[in-house]
């Protein structure tokens, strides 16, 4: 099933729906689009949306504009996100405090990030791994806990921690 909508839109728990799209992906007006539990692919427009995914492995696109990706919910192999065309020049990542326990709220910190396959020391909590585009949350940077991907970015982007913001 495919839900097209001009304005916000949030599925229900328990709807089987595919797609969550804008009636015009090159229109402008922001519009805030919400998964659920099921796997989706979700597609917003020129605007500024936001994204949430929600539970499930969804796929995400933006398609331009100032967009949030929201990562709230609990991270698993099985709610491993596929951002299709993140733009860190206008895109941000929204992870949430309750999920990535330890995160300051606001802007992440450029120590909190690090860009390979693993942390390099203990306060690198999200890494981005630039040959698989994989893209992980690990609790304690190189202690004992093992690192949880939770996204799938393009492979070889730029990124940096100026592209998070924790709420």
């Amino acid at each position: 099933d495919k839900v097209v909508t001009s304005m916000s839109h949030a599925l229900a728990a328990g709807s089987q729906v595919e797609v969550l799209a804008t009636t015009n992906p090159s229109g402008t007006t922001a519009i805030n689009l919400t998964g659920n539990e099921f796997a989706q692919t979700i597609k917003g427009n020129a605007g500024a949306n936001v994204i949430n995914g929600g539970r499930g492995a969804d796929t995400l696109t933006g398609n331009g504009g100032n967009d949030a990706f929201v990562f709230k919910t609990a991270l698993g192999a099985g709610n491993i996100d596929r951002i299709t065309d993140f733009n860190k020049l206008q895109d941000k990542i929204h992870i949430d405090d309750a999920v990535f326990a330890g995160l300051k709220l606001g802007g992440l910190t450029s120590d909190a990030f690090f860009v390979g396959k693993a942390a390099h020391d203990s306060s690198d909590h999200i890494i981005y791994n630039s040959l698989t585009g994989a893209l992980s949350f690990d609790s304690d940077g190189i202690g004992g806990a093992a690192q949880t991907q939770f996204a799938t970015l393009s492979p070889g982007i730029s990124i940096t921690a100026a592209s998070f913001f924790v709420t």
